[in-house]
């Protein structure tokens, strides 16, 4: 399992990386225990909420697409996990 949410972060990190345009380097890595410092806009996150449903072919619940949710790529991970299973 633990092997499992390492790839699904990786890819997450991508992704957020992808919709932010920043390159991910280790700095932008480390900011991923804490999205405030990453500084989403609430459109980003919704960019990010489709790509992450495209990837992993599921949708969000209406509930769940509120941001402050989300404070951390395991959050999001966890979240994937739980909707895939």
């Amino acid at each position: 399992m633990i092997a499992k949410n390492n790839h699904i972060k990786e890819k997450l990190a991508e992704l957020i990386s992808n919709v932010l345009e920043k390159e991910a380097n280790q700095d932008f890595y480390n900011q991923m225990d804490d999205f405030s410092r990453v500084n989403i806009s609430s459109i980003e996150f919704i960019r990010l909420v489709v790509m992450i449903e495209n990837e992993y072919d599921f949708e969000f619940m209406d509930e769940d697409l509120d941001q402050s949710k989300f404070q951390n790529i395991s959050d999001l991970s966890e979240y994937i996990q739980r909707m895939k299973s």
